[in-house]
Parts: C-alpha cells; sequence; structure tokens
C-alpha cells in the first residue's frame, strides 16, 4: 500500500495533530525504551541499584533481557516511560487485544485433570520474546524487547494470537526480581478487573523490592484539567488532559482522535509537563501558524466522552479499515493501541455524564440528500454547464461518498478528497460515466458550498480544492481502468438483482454481444446482404484453403434440409461465415496453413456463426451434433472452430456468445436482441 520515498496515495498519512505537535518523535516518551546507553538512562535517587539491578540474580538470557528492558525504562529521563512500557505489555494480552483471536494451542493446554492442583510454571521469557520478534503490528512495537509469543518456532508463519493475561501474570509473580515487582505496582493500577488487580495486590504484599515512587504512585494518578484543540475542516482532534502523577507531578496526556476514517483514536503521547506549559505551548503554535481553531478548556465529563466515543466507534465491527501503514506525520509508530490499557485507566478516574466535544460533534445534522438539494438550490451549482439529471447524479456522488465514509456530507478536507477521488468514488456502483466525468467540476463547487456552510477559512478551503487539483488525474486514470469498470457494472448489476430488477444485467449482456452500449443503442433488424467470399487481404496462398472451406460452408446452408426452412436467413448466415473466415485469415492466417481437415473447420465456421446467431443449439435450425455428423466430425464442432476463433480475436480466446461485432449477426438474431433491449429500458 505505501509507496516508498513519498507520500502514500492509498492511504494518507495525515499527520495526528495536523501541524499542532509539539513534540518531535525523538522526544516523544511513549515508544519503548532501548536498554542501557548514555543518552537513554540516568541513576535514579529514588531506587537504590538493588531495585533496578538484576546482575547479582542467576537468571537465563530470556529473563535477563527481560529485565534489561525493564531496568533501562526505570532509568530513562522521562518519568512515564516505564508506565507506558508496561501499557505496551498488556496491549497485546487478550484482555485489549482488538483484532480476531487466532484459533492456537497455547503450551500446556492439554493438562490433564491430575495437573490442575500443581502450581503454574513460569512462562518462558524467550517464547514471550518471540511473539513480538514474529510480529509486524504496530500495537507490538514499543513491547518489541518486553512481551513474548508463546507459538513455537515452527508456527512462526501463522498469524499472532493475542498473549494471555492469566499467562504474563504468571510469569511476573513466579519472576520475583525487583524489576517485575515494579511492573506488578502499574498492571495492578492498568487492570481494569477487580479480582485481577487483587490478585496482583495479593503478590505485591509479599515483595520487598524498593520501587521508585513515580512507578508505585501510578495507583494514585489523578486528573485535573482537560482541554481541546479542534481541526479547520473536522479531520480530528486532540484532547488534553492534566495528570497530577505522585513522583513526578504535572504530566500531560494528549489523546489523538481521528476522523479521516471514521472517528478514533489514533495516537496517545504522555508529556512529563504541567497542563498549563503544554497548553501555552499549543496556544502559541496554533497562533504562529494562523489556525483558527483556537485551545478550549472543557469539562473532565465531556473530555472523557469525547474519548469513550471514539473508543466505541473504532471498536465497531463495522469501523472503515484504516491504512496498514498508519503512522505520524514523520512516520514514527504511533501510541496507539499501545497506550490503551493507560488510558482506560485515566478515564476510569473521570467523571461521567459528559457529551462528546468533538468537532464533527457541532456539524449540523443533515443527510446527503438534503445537502444535495441545498446545494443545487445554490449559486455554487449554477453556471457549471451541466446536464440538471448529469448535474444531480454527480452532486449525490460526491455527497455521498462523504456521508457513508466520514458521517457528514459536508465534511471536506485534502484527505477526504484523496480519499473519495482514490479509494471510493471510482467504485461506486450507481455511477454513471456521465456523472463520473462531472465529478471534476461538482466536487470544488459542492466543497465551496459545503465549507460556506460550516464557516471555514478561506486558506482552508484552498487548500482542499487545491486538493481537488492534484488528484483528478488519478481519478480520471481510476475511472477507465477496464477493471474497475466492470467492477462497477457488477456490483451495479448485483443490487439491481436484488431488489428484483433484470434490467441492467440483461442489458450488459446484450451489449456484450454486440460491441457495447453504443453499438447496442445503434442496433437494426435489416437483412445482412448477400457476400461472396472477399479475400483482398488475405495472403495468397491461403486462399485455396479458404475457398475450399467457404465451399463447403455455401454447400451445407444450400442443400441441408436441417435448415431448409431457414429461407432468406440462410443468406445472412452464408454471409456471417464469409466475414468471419476472411477476418480470422487476413488477422493470422497461420492457422489456415496448418493441415486439418477441411470439413472440420467448415464443420467449427458454421458452428461459430451458427452459436452467436442461436441458429445452433437445443433451440436452433439443428442440433451442435448433426451438424458434426453431417462434416464427418467427431466430437464437439467447438474443437475445430478454435484455431479460427483464436485467430480472428488476435489470439485471445473470445466467448463464441459475445463475438461483439452485429456484422456477424444476422437481422433474427438482432431484432430479437432489439426487443429484449426495449423491454428492459421501457
Amino acid at each position: 500500500m505505501a509507496r516508498k520515498g513519498g507520500r502514500n496515495k492509498r492511504g494518507p498519512n495525515r499527520s495526528a495533530t495536523r501541524t499542532t505537535r509539539s513534540t518531535t518523535a525523538s522526544e516523544r516518551p511513549l515508544s519503548a525504551v532501548p536498554p542501557g546507553g548514555d543518552d537513554h538512562t540516568h541513576d535514579i535517587d529514588s531506587a537504590p541499584d538493588s531495585a533496578i539491578d538484576t546482575d547479582q540474580h542467576d537468571t537465563a538470557d530470556g529473563d535477563h533481557d527481560f529485565g534489561n528492558h525493564l531496568r533501562g525504562a526505570l532509568r530513562s529521563k522521562d518519568l512515564t516511560a516505564f508506565t507506558t512500557l508496561v501499557s505496551s505489555m498488556l496491549s497485546v494480552t487478550d484482555a485489549w487485544w482488538i483484532d480476531d483471536p487466532v484459533d492456537v494451542t497455547w503450551p500446556d493446554d492439554d493438562l490433564e485433570d491430575d495437573d490442575l492442583d500443581h502450581d503454574p510454571a513460569p512462562l518462558p521469557l524467550s517464547r514471550l520474546l518471540d511473539f513480538l520478534f514474529t510480529t509486524s503490528y504496530a500495537e507490538t512495537t514499543a513491547a518489541l524487547h518486553v512481551v513474548a509469543a508463546l507459538l513455537p518456532d515452527d508456527d512462526l508463519d501463522h498469524d499472532p494470537a493475542p498473549l494471555p493475561l492469566s499467562r504474563l501474570l504468571d510469569f511476573l509473580f513466579t519472576t520475583s526480581y525487583a524489576e517485575t515487582t515494579a511492573a506488578l505496582h502499574v498492571v495492578a493500577a492498568l487492570l481494569p478487573d477487580d479480582l485481577d488487580a487483587a490478585r496482583v495486590r495479593r503478590t505485591l504484599a509479599t515483595r520487598r523490592h524498593p520501587v521508585p515512587l513515580h512507578v508505585s504512585g501510578v495507583r494514585d494518578i489523578a486528573v485535573e484539567q482537560a482541554a481541546s484543540i479542534g481541526d479547520d475542516l473536522g479531520d480530528g482532534d486532540n484532547i488534553l488532559l492534566g495528570l497530577t502523577w505522585p513522583g513526578i507531578g504535572g504530566v500531560t496526556v494528549v489523546v489523538y482522535i481521528d476522523e479521516a476514517f471514521g472517528t478514533r483514536v489514533k495516537d496517545v503521547f504522555l508529556l512529563a509537563e504541567p497542563f498549563e506549559d503544554v497548553c501555552e505551548r499549543y496556544r502559541e503554535l496554533l497562533a504562529s501558524e494562523g489556525r483558527t481553531t483556537d485551545l478550549s478548556v472543557i469539562t473532565l465529563a465531556d473530555a472523557r466522552a469525547s474519548v469513550e466515543h471514539a473508543l466505541e466507534r473504532g471498536d465497531d465491527p463495522e469501523a472503515f479499515p484504516i491504512p496498514d501503514d498508519w503512522s505520524g506525520a514523520g512516520g514514527e509508530p504511533l501510541g496507539w493501541p499501545m497506550a490503551h490499557p493507560f488510558v482506560e485507566m485515566v478515564l476510569r478516574r473521570m467523571p461521567g455524564g459528559g457529551v462528546p466535544v468533538l468537532t464533527s460533534s457541532g456539524f449540523p445534522d443533515i443527510s446527503s440528500d438534503e445537502a444535495v438539494d441545498e446545494f443545487l438550490a445554490s449559486p455554487h451549482a449554477t453556471g457549471l454547464g451541466l446536464a440538471d439529471d448529469v448535474l444531480e447524479d454527480a452532486a449525490f456522488l460526491v455527497a455521498g461518498a462523504a456521508e457513508a465514509f466520514v458521517g457528514h456530507p459536508w465534511r471536506w478536507s485534502p484527505v477526504q478528497v484523496e480519499l473519495a477521488l482514490t479509494q471510493r468514488i471510482p467504485w461506486a456502483t450507481d455511477a454513471t460515466d456521465e456523472a463520473l466525468r462531472a465529478v471534476e467540476q461538482v466536487l470544488p463547487a459542492f466543497i465551496r458550498y459545503a465549507h460556506q456552510r460550516l464557516a471555514v477559512p478561506r486558506h482552508a478551503t484552498h487548500e482542499t480544492i487545491a486538493a481537488v487539483d492534484e488528484w483528478m488525474p488519478e481519478f480520471h486514470a481510476l475511472c477507465a481502468t477496464p477493471a474497475i469498470a466492470d467492477f462497477r457494472a457488477t456490483a451495479s448489476m448485483i443490487a439491481a438483482l436484488q431488489q428484483g430488477d433484470f434490467g441492467p444485467i440483461m442489458l450488459h449482456s446484450l451489449a456484450e454481444q454486440v460491441g457495447g452500449p453504443e453499438a447496442l443503442d445503434a442496433l437494426d433488424d435489416a437483412p445482412l446482404p448477400t457476400e461472396p467470399l472477399v479475400l483482398d487481404h488475405v495472403p495468397a496462398d491461403v486462399h485455396p484453403v479458404a475457398r475450399e472451406i467457404s465451399a463447403l460452408v455455401d454447400g451445407w446452408l444450400e442443400a441441408s434440409p436441417r435448415v431448409a426452412h431457414l429461407g432468406a436467413v440462410r443468406d445472412e448466415w452464408r454471409t456471417a461465415s464469409h466475414r468471419l473466415l476472411a477476418a480470422a485469415a487476413a488477422n493470422d492466417p497461420g492457422w489456415l496453413r496448418r493441415r486439418a481437415s477441411v470439413p472440420g473447420r467448415a464443420c467449427g465456421l458454421l458452428w461459430a456463426t451458427g452459436i452467436a446467431n442461436r441458429l445452433i443449439g437445443p433451440n436452433g435450425a439443428a442440433r451442435a451434433k448433426d451438424l458434426a455428423a453431417d462434416f464427418g466430425v467427431s466430437g464437439s464442432p467447438s474443437t475445430k472452430a478454435e484455431a479460427m476463433l483464436r485467430a480472428w480475436a488476435n489470439g485471445a480466446w473470445p466467448d463464441v456468445d459475445n463475438l461483439r461485432d452485429p456484422a456477424l449477426l444476422v437481422s433474427t438474431r438482432r431484432a430479437s436482441m432489439i426487443e429484449t433491449r426495449d423491454a428492459y429500458r421501457h
């Protein structure tokens, strides 16, 4: 999906805060903290070496690596790093896993009944680490050095399954190190289940390792303040939460709720800075960029309602999928869903009863039908020079795309323009070719109308219109792609069939037989003229064999009692056969230079033109087996037509029912098609 070295045109890579980030990727603490190294660690005064040193233990290699990763987080200059690392560990357990679970047999799942009284063995850490080493999902990035897969090595090609929370807890319970004790302090605060949390606290009561206050104090984090930053175009909102965190002081959580792919949490990061300081930096940044959207202080209840609304929408089974490479503005990994356990803990400590205060929450309630009616009656729709029906159809395509994918027909931004033109409208099942061509004129006009109704700043409208110009060439290329055009036609026909309407599929079938909709429109039922075999464009060396084939065809049509009742239609069938033979010989005379039975070729020619005109078959003038018998052909006559048809179709194997050329159809066949065409049109 992604394009290396450039902007991803299949999955827009919108900045998590659009232009309001206050930290660079390297400063953001939510990614996993590398162990050791002067650049990443320093001694923590509140934690003695014994609390963070594992060298004194005789550990296995996996356990030693695990201790190093936790120790690195404990020593990080960012005092929130250890908590975010533990949150990452929990986010890939079955308590928070967001994908469909995979049926995996975990080690020890087949215990006998008499084994259940034994204490569980500790989970091997090497298995824990293998899980993340073989998993490419974004949610495992921060936990890569810590959490494990329990899958055996020969199962590593399988899709990853969630790590059972009970297994992770058992490992922490049975590995009594200072680092695991610190992790249990955070786990106890983050677990949503009271029974699980009580189990952790009982284990902690038996531990004597000293723990830094910023770790043990997670249980006493309090949410004091909240603010929101909207977006001029409604692509997303930042919810800022001001925390009081024992051992640190003021900490600010920034939750970005993206609405380009439906309302959902996209990013979370923590700043070990007071809420007021972070808000002031955001205000300065907004002012420097000329943004009209300001930072607004909101109630804790409304902040909670806003985030919970995004969580519910993102977890909805009907939610639209997000790009596989969803990332931040600089390509850095996002902090969601790795921060899911931490965010849920914070939400539980906030009052309920609020309402969402997202930018989109303030949009007026209007359907796409109502929006189209308003647009067509507005000055924006006049002067486009389009027929009324085409203008209306194109407006419905535009408004419908926005309503179906982002919930409101007026929500248009550069991201939504890109998505609409490259991933949505070209595949619209109800789109006519005329309406698709009109999108180039209608979309900019509709955006101006929608932005005027929403009072969007002029510069944001210009930015959105510029995106139309940027993506329109790709839109036209996609609309012209045969595969996509076939998809639209097929999907439209299926939708009609589901409603009991056979018209679209019947008209499509007729058009395929004569070469397209325009040929179907121009179809007449005039008899084919009587024509001799014309070999003007055929190499002279194959003229004799071509004339032999033609002579056998003419003789059968003239003398066979099977077709005597056709009367003048026999002359038309003869003309169609002459035309097909001459065209095949002109395109590729090689098939006539190969040794083959002349009667067999004559039989194949009559079969091909007879099938196309419904003159051969159960309801035709003659049955295929009788035709074969008349020419002494054993087996199906279709085998005798293959070389000729491939030559006529320039190497392709055509559907003999759809020769796509009215010049090869007799008048009775065309009359029947015209009758069917008119019946399904009217």
